[in-house]
C-alpha cells in the first residue's frame, strides 16, 4: 500500500511539471512575435520545446512573415518608382509607414486630398492621389468672426479682414471703428460736426441753415428762398423771402402786420397810425386793404404841404363853382358849402 501511494504522487508531480512546461504564448501578445493587435493571429501548438505557437500573418494589412514565429511590418512607403509611391506624387504627398498600414498626407500645409486613389499593395504599388488647397471660407472651416468681417481664402490657409468701418479687436473679432476720433474727419469748418454710426460716420452742420458739402467738406448756407424750403406766406401783404446766412427772413408789406408767415391788413384809421392830420373837422381817414386814404368833406379841397395834410374850404362864390342865379341872386360862402339868396327887390 505504501508503494502504490508513492507512485501516485510521483506521476502526479510529473504531470504538473509537463503542464507547467507547456506555456501558452498566444495568451499575451507580448509573449509572441505575431503582432496580433494589427490583424495577425497566433496559434498555440501545445509543444514542449518552448516554441509552442505559430503566426498567421495578414498580407492584406501590410504584414509579411514565415507563418512560424514572427509577422514583420511591410514598409509600403518604400514601394515607389522614384516619382510616385503607394500614395501618389511624392512631391505633393507624404507617405508615413505605420504598423500594418500607412498614411497619406499632403506635404503643403492647408492642402487636402482632392482626387485619386491609393495604390493597392497586391496589384499596384503606385497611387494617384492629388492634393489641392482647401477653401476654408467656402467650407466654413475658419475662425473669422461671424459679424462685420470677411474670410479670404489663401493657398494655403486663409486670412480674416474687417469690413469697412470696423477694426480688429484681437485676432478674430471686429468692432466698430470710431472714425470721428480722426482729427478733421469732416473737414476743418468750425460749423461741421462728426457723428459716429455703426460701421460708418455722418458729417453734419451745427446750424440747420447750413448743409454739409461732402466734396469740399464745408458747411454751405442753404438758400431757403431759392429752393422754396421757407415758410413765408405768399398772399397779398406778404413781402418776399429774404435769404440770410444762415436762415431766412419773412416779413409783411407796409400796411400789413404779422410775422411773415401770415400777414393781415392794418387799419391805420382805427389805430391812429395814419397821417391825415386832424380828422375831427373836414378831414376823414378811410381804411383800404394795405393802405388808407385822407378824404376831405364836400366843399373842401385836399392840400399836402410838405407832408402836412389839410382840408381847405372851397369858396364856391368866389371861384364861380356855385349854382346861384346870375341876376338878382346873392352867393354867400358857408363852411363846406354856399348859400344862394335873392337880392332886394327879387324873390
Amino acid at each position: 500500500m505504501k508503494t502504490r501511494g508513492w507512485l501516485y504522487f510521483f506521476f502526479l508531480s510529473l504531470l504538473e511539471t509537463v503542464e507547467a512546461a507547456n506555456f501558452d504564448q498566444c495568451l499575451d501578445p507580448a509573449d509572441n512575435g505575431c503582432n496580433e493587435p494589427s490583424g495577425n493571429s497566433c496559434s498555440d501548438l501545445n509543444d514542449d520545446d518552448g516554441t509552442d505557437y505559430s503566426c498567421v500573418c495578414s498580407d492584406v494589412n501590410g504584414w509579411a512573415g514565415d507563418t512560424t514565429q514572427f509577422c514583420t511590418d511591410i514598409d509600403e512607403c518604400s514601394l515607389d518608382d522614384g516619382t510616385n509611391d503607394i500614395c501618389g506624387d511624392m512631391s505633393q504627398i507624404t507617405c508615413t509607414n505605420t504598423l500594418g498600414s500607412y498614411t497619406c498626407t499632403c506635404s503643403t500645409a492647408g492642402h487636402v486630398v482632392i482626387s485619386g486613389s491609393n495604390g493597392v499593395f497586391t496589384t499596384s504599388t503606385v497611387g494617384s492621389l492629388v492634393c489641392g488647397d482647401v477653401d476654408e471660407c467656402a467650407t466654413n472651416n475658419h475662425e473669422c468672426c461671424a459679424d462685420n468681417c470677411s474670410c479670404n481664402n489663401e493657398a494655403p490657409g486663409y486670412t480674416c479682414s474687417c469690413n469697412t468701418g470696423y477694426v480688429a479687436d484681437g485676432l478674430y473679432n471686429c468692432v466698430d471703428e470710431n472714425e470721428c476720433d480722426t482729427p478733421n474727419k469732416c473737414g476743418s469748418d468750425a460749423n461741421s460736426i462728426c457723428t459716429n454710426t455703426d460701421g460708418s460716420y455722418l458729417c453734419e452742420c451745427n446750424d440747420p441753415g447750413f448743409t454739409f458739402n461732402t466734396g469740399g467738406q464745408t458747411c454751405d448756407n442753404i438758400d431757403e428762398c431759392t429752393d422754396n424750403t421757407h415758410n413765408c406766406c405768399t398772399h397779398t401783404g406778404c413781402s418776399a423771402c429774404v435769404d440770410d446766412d444762415p436762415g431766412f427772413t419773412c416779413g409783411c408789406d407796409a400796411g400789413y402786420t404779422g410775422d411773415g408767415t401770415s400777414c393781415a391788413d392794418v387799419d391805420e384809421c382805427d389805430d391812429g397810425s395814419h397821417d391825415c392830420g386832424d380828422t375831427a373837422g373836414a378831414m376823414s381817414c378811410v381804411n383800404n386793404v394795405g393802405t388808407f386814404d385822407c378824404v376831405c368833406d364836400s366843399g373842401y379841397t385836399f392840400e399836402n404841404n410838405a407832408g402836412v395834410k389839410s382840408c381847405v374850404q372851397i369858396d364856391e362864390c368866389d371861384d364861380g363853382s356855385h349854382e346861384c342865379c346870375a341876376v338878382g341872386c346873392i352867393c354867400s360862402d358857408l363852411p363846406g358849402s354856399y348859400e344862394c339868396t335873392c337880392d332886394s327887390g327879387y324873390e
